[in-house]
């Protein structure tokens, strides 16, 4: 049984840049936001940085699937930094008006 090649009526593969973005220079990283990322929560901070410097290497070499990779990388990592740093401070909170009401006790 033969089957026919997969014609127009395909998606074509996901991963690149949106078709609204210029093809001519590499995604716009927020630099001052990765590094405040790296202060407020280095775990996550680390990585978004990593992937943030990548974008712009990966752009240079021609790689534009990698630096577009990277860039959605980052950016994850940076958001995902900041709300574990909102997360610590609002358990902190609860943690210290609970102990102050005792609550809890250490």
């Amino acid at each position: 049984m033969s089957y026919p090649p997969p014609g127009p009526s395909h998606p074509p593969p996901s991963g690149g840049p949106p078709p609204d973005v210029p093809q001519d220079r590499p995604p716009k990283i927020g630099m001052p936001d990765l590094i405040l990322a790296l202060i407020v929560f280095p775990p996550l901070g680390i990585p978004a940085l990593i992937f943030g410097l990548r974008v712009g290497s990966s752009w240079r070499v021609g790689d534009h699937q990698g630096a577009y990779d990277a860039y959605y990388r980052a950016e994850r990592f940076k958001k995902w930094s900041f709300v574990a740093v909102v997360i610590t401070m609002v358990l902190g909170i609860a943690l210290t008006i609970l102990m102050n009401l005792g609550i809890i006790v250490f």
